[in-house]
């Protein structure tokens, strides 16, 4: 009889235990056909919002490039003082100016301006002379300090570079030590590298 009365008490107490045991329950959901379909119409009609989107964006790019293309003046070199010296008569050509101007105005004429330059001119047989490695110390006080340098053997450049409405206008101007002009000339939508080329490829 105790033994009865122990698995008694053994028994209520396991089914007290299990009244308070915390049982996970996971409900799935499940669409029927129309929900289903209804979720992929959407999906497609947002993918071809966004495709149609993006052909959009494309097409004002495209029709932005065109316009600008259609506003440019044709292409064009004016050389007010033509060359008629030989330039194998000096060994370098030293970069006194490079500017840089945008649509706004603002200008720039700076480490990255020179170096450019200096990059773009590598091709001529003439040393280039860039005032950032000549003296780095001289040219953050005064970037131009290379005019001050009067040499017979060095030429000396002025390059401005500016937006004109739609047009890339380029000004390049050859000095020598004496500060008399050798080469002057302005372009109008000219590659960078066709507006150096009379210093470059002679």
């Amino acid at each position: 009889m105790k033994n009865v009365n122990i698995f008694f008490c053994f028994f209520i107490f396991i089914c007290s235990y299990a009244q308070y045991e915390t049982v996970k329950v996971e409900v799935t959901e499940k669409k029927d056909f129309t929900t289903k379909m209804n979720e992929t119409t959407k999906a497609n009609a947002a993918s071809m919002a966004a495709g149609a989107a993006a052909a959009n964006a494309r097409a004002n790019a495209t029709a932005a490039r065109a316009a600008t293309s259609a506003a440019m003046n044709s292409a064009n070199v004016e050389e007010k003082v033509p060359i008629t010296v030989d330039l194998y008569n000096y060994s370098s050509i030293a970069i006194v100016n490079s500017t840089y101007s945008n649509a706004t105005g603002a200008q720039s004429s700076n480490k990255r301006t020179y170096s450019d330059l200096a990059s773009s001119l590598a091709n001529s047989p003439l040393t280039i002379i860039n005032p950032v490695d000549y003296d780095k110390k001289r040219f953050k006080k005064n970037t131009r300090f290379l005019r001050d340098i009067k040499n017979p053997e060095w030429l000396y450049l002025y390059y401005v570079k500016s937006m004109v409405g739609v047009n890339e206008v380029r000004s390049i101007v050859v000095r020598d030590h004496k500060n008399k002009v050798i080469y002057n000339a302005t372009t109008t939508n000219v590659p960078f590298s066709e507006t150096l080329s009379p210093i470059v490829n002679f």
